[in-house]
């Protein structure tokens, strides 16, 4: 009997070995995602964010080739970017990810066996190679884990769906739009909705305060994705999908992040007239030339447009962005077949209306980026003339909101239902 274990022993110490010699040779660590408290792998985008298999292999780097940073063990910080996309749910599962030494996130579809390549043709008849990895959006054909389908529908001519990309526990930007230019009863001769898009959460608290949000407010929209910066493009796609099932009686669609204030009367009135009918048009603060870092926050994969130094489009960066719903549902199609790209703002404002063609772009210059900025000017003596303008510090929206109904009283009049209560109901949140 002790031969015989002694034997197994050293059976089972000669199989480590093999299988660490193997590692340190190739490089190469197979990393799987366990569900917490059920023992099987999961398969819903938990640890990949970006699609779903069982095992992933890795390049043995540490970082991953990627300069997005790894979290120590020790680490308990959470970071939460400025566009709204809360990073801690993936480190709070940090625990089940089998990296030695580090636990991290992976930034990056991870490369199974080329099926490309994949070619994008600009406008002007270029071909580019864009990448020859095709891995697409989870968020075409997954589930909503909270949906609200009537959002649209009790307007038969809706003039705006205020689109937003929001994260889970930011439920005070959430209050603040739906208190100010955002509320759906402000307008009189038109009509808003608002929808809120969030990914999923991994804290049991946070949820259900999210469950409750969404009872009381019916504007949410939960998509089974892990609501992470890198997930965005998800986000975005699962907007197009939702509008595609259930707004399509939208005239237009403002696409916004939960920081930016709008003066929807200016919007109205100026920014509503460039539209003719019909008209394929996209409004915003373009992007044009844009760097495309090989490493750092933004990084983009060398696999993807190898080569280049630019992005070779033109696109729109994501806190305001106008259009008519007509081009969602066919930007929505287009998404199943154009290979996913992890910056959001590139893949929705550039490559999906790049790819469903004859789509033009009005460049927009009164779009602030700066709240420091957008604060002198809107407690300025005069009118601030801003479409849209950063706010994310608690209670600046209310500052930019009761600017607005003071000194555009003319715009406010013509448009929103009562300008006396509303000053009155902004007044109290000063």
């Amino acid at each position: 009997m002790m031969i015989l274990s002694t034997i197994t022993c050293y059976k089972l110490l000669v199989i480590v070995i093999v299988a660490e010699c193997f590692c340190i040779m190739g490089k190469i660590y197979i990393v799987t995602r366990k569900k917490r408290g059920s023992g099987n792998l999961s398969t819903n985008g938990l640890l990949r964010p970006w699609y779903s298999e069982e095992t992933t292999i890795l390049n043995n780097t540490g970082n991953f080739n990627r300069d997005h940073g790894n979290i120590p063990e020790t680490s308990t910080k959470s970071r939460v970017n400025y566009s709204g996309n809360d990073n801690n749910n993936i480190h709070n599962g940090r625990d089940d990810i089998i990296i030695p030494g580090k636990y991290a996130w992976i930034p990056y579809p991870v490369k199974r066996k080329p099926n490309g390549p994949f070619t994008l043709k600009t406008s002007d008849g270029l071909v580019i190679k864009y990448t020859n990895y095709t891995f697409f959006p989870l968020t075409f054909n997954s589930s909503y884990i909270i949906n609200n389908p009537n959002i649209c529908r009790d307007v038969k001519n809706l003039t705006f769906l205020i689109m937003v990309h929001t994260a889970v526990p930011h439920f005070i930007q959430r209050q603040e739009l739906r208190e100010t230019w955002a509320n759906p009863r402000l307008l009189k001769s038109h009509s808003s909705r608002i929808l809120f898009l969030v990914g999923r959460t991994e804290n049991e608290t946070v949820q259900r305060s999210l469950e409750t949000e969404s009872k009381q407010f019916q504007d949410i929209v939960q998509g089974d994705f892990i609501d992470d910066y890198h997930n965005l493009t998800h986000k975005g796609v699962l907007g197009y999908r939702w509008i595609t099932e259930y707004c399509q009686n939208a005239k237009f669609i403002l696409k916004i992040d939960d920081d930016v204030f709008v003066n929807i009367f200016r919007v109205i009135h100026t920014l509503l007239p460039i539209f003719k009918k019909g008209e394929r048009k996209i409004a915003c603060r373009l992007n044009k030339r844009v760097i495309m870092y090989r490493q750092g926050k933004f990084a983009v994969d060398p696999d993807y447009f190898p080569g280049l130094n630019y992005f070779p489009l033109t696109y729109c960066p994501g806190p305001f962005v106008l259009m008519p719903m007509s081009i969602v549902p066919e930007m929505f199609e287009a998404a199943k077949t154009v290979p996913f790209h992890w910056i959001d703002d590139f893949y929705l404002f550039g490559v999906l209306p790049n790819e469903i063609r004859r789509v033009l772009f009005f460049a927009l210059t009164d779009v602030n980026n700066s709240e420091e900025t957008a604060l002198k000017c809107y407690l300025g003596d005069k009118p601030c003339n801003y479409l849209a303008a950063y706010g994310w510090t608690p209670g600046v929206m209310y500052k930019y909101w009761n600017s607005t109904l003071n000194k555009h009283k003319e715009l406010v009049e013509k448009y929103a239902i009562n300008q006396n209560s509303l000053v009155m109901e902004s007044s109290l949140k000063k």
